[in-house]
């Protein structure tokens, strides 16, 4: 695993109050020629309430098609329907022939009907994965949420799903989900895939429903690392935030970033807002991160780099020192995107004036922050369209792209969705 650590600027004035900022890009080694594949131990949970009849729940059923046709007879396989009740199509099954003619025996006959009990579901395709991860604890174990709608019955709280979420992912059992059509519900979902380790997906097209699962599996086949966590090792008065889209927690004084999982040959990007203490010209403040990591052979593997150091200075060299154009641009980038997720979220609970609040004070200090950066007019200009149409209701398929354009850039995800969308500018524009 190799990690870049750079500062956008090195001095700091000595009088403390300096905010710094410091990017770890993290990229994991291409797959070996000879890697053996480890077998995968796959629960999906299908959403089948009434809003999935149709086109939705052909083509869902189509993607598991998909899914089928990428495993082979050493996998284990579970699928759990759901709406206001649960049903078990495929209870940690290989996939030999015979299971496989059942389960398509039994998957065609799936209608969709009634409400959306998703915590039950979800949690019943995880607690059949944890069976088969207690015979195979070597294979590679995961959980997919397939749904269309707002969870109307059993647990509905989003913090609360995180947080049955993170201890899943701590067991060593991620979960993705792919959130389909308009009506599904990012803030219920969003913490199942962020706390679970894993992505989450839009899917406004049913078509694409096949590319994104297609594109999760592929990504699960091609697991460098799982449950990758960053430590940030900093000295205990510099006060420290993530600005990327990762849950991230205080624990023993240490900042750690949970990164959920990541392919051969693809890149995080975590970037840390760092507000430092007052010190003697000269002497220096040292950073580095430790991540920690299960590999794809699933053994526990940890990492420490090379610290990398901010000097005090005087006012007048701190004032005049030069940054570092590219890492200067990414936190741009990220402040930007983490402003647009917030206002997305209070766009959705119509608090308005706290939108204006937030970006009219943001865009304060980010105007000064992006002075002479290629692209930072257009960032500012962005935020600023955001600003005048904060006192209304925006369109829900505005609020899903802007909020996945937001995590996916500040995470360097691809965009699974084959059909392209318009420039990110446009659609600020447009709202």
């Amino acid at each position: 695993m190799k990690v870049d650590l750079t500062l956008d600027r090195s001095l700091a004035w000595g009088r403390g109050g300096s905010v710094r900022y410091l990017r770890a890009l993290i990229t994991a080694p291409p797959a070996a020629l000879n890697l053996k594949t480890t077998p995968r131990n796959l629960a999906i949970a299908l959403d089948t309430s009434g809003s999935m009849q149709g086109p939705s729940l052909s083509t869902a059923k189509a993607a598991i098609l998909r899914v089928l046709d990428l495993l082979g007879p050493e996998d284990i396989f579970s699928l759990i329907a759901f709406n206001s009740d649960v049903t078990v199509l495929a209870d940690a099954l290989h996939l030999t022939p015979e299971n496989r003619a059942g389960l398509l025996d039994r998957l065609r006959t799936l209608e969709a009907t009634a409400q959306t009990n998703l915590s039950q579901g979800w949690l019943t395709a995880a607690r059949s994965a944890a069976i088969a991860m207690e015979r195979f604890p070597e294979y590679h174990h995961h959980v997919i949420v397939l749904s269309d709608g707002q969870a109307n019955q059993g647990q509905l709280d989003p913090a609360t799903l995180g947080i049955h979420a993170a201890e899943l992912r701590a067991r060593g059992l991620p979960t993705s989900a792919i959130g389909i059509g308009e009506g599904y519900s990012q803030t219920q979902l969003k913490p199942i895939a962020d706390h679970g380790g894993g992505r989450l997906h839009d899917a406004k097209h049913t078509h694409e429903i096949i590319e994104v699962i297609s594109a999760e599996l592929t990504d699960i086949l091609s697991t460098a690392a799982r449950d990758l966590e960053l430590t940030l090792l900093a000295p205990a008065d510099v006060e420290a935030e993530c600005l990327s889209s990762f849950p991230s927690r205080i624990t023993r004084g240490k900042l750690r970033a949970q990164l959920g999982m990541l392919p051969h040959s693809r890149q995080r990007d975590c970037v840390f807002l760092l507000k430092l203490p007052a010190g003697q010209p000269g002497t220096t403040l040292p950073f580095a991160v430790r991540l920690s990591w299960v590999d794809s052979e699933g053994q526990s593997q940890t990492f420490e780099s090379n610290p990398i150091d901010i000097t005090f200075a005087s006012g007048t060299d701190n004032t005049a020192q030069p940054r570092d154009i590219p890492t200067s641009l990414r936190v741009a980038e990220c402040w930007q995107n983490s402003l647009v997720e917030r206002a997305v979220d209070l766009n959705r609970r119509g608090d308005f004036d706290e939108i204006s609040a937030l970006l009219r004070q943001e865009l304060q200090h980010f105007r000064r922050y992006v002075d002479g950066l290629p692209g930072g007019e257009a960032m500012v200009d962005n935020l600023q369209h955001l600003y005048k149409s904060a006192h209304r209701y925006w369109d829900e398929r505005k609020r899903k792209e802007l909020a996945q354009y937001s995590v996916n850039s500040r995470r360097i995800d691809p965009d699974s969705r084959l059909q392209r969308r318009a420039p990110i500018s446009d659609q600020f524009r447009d709202l």
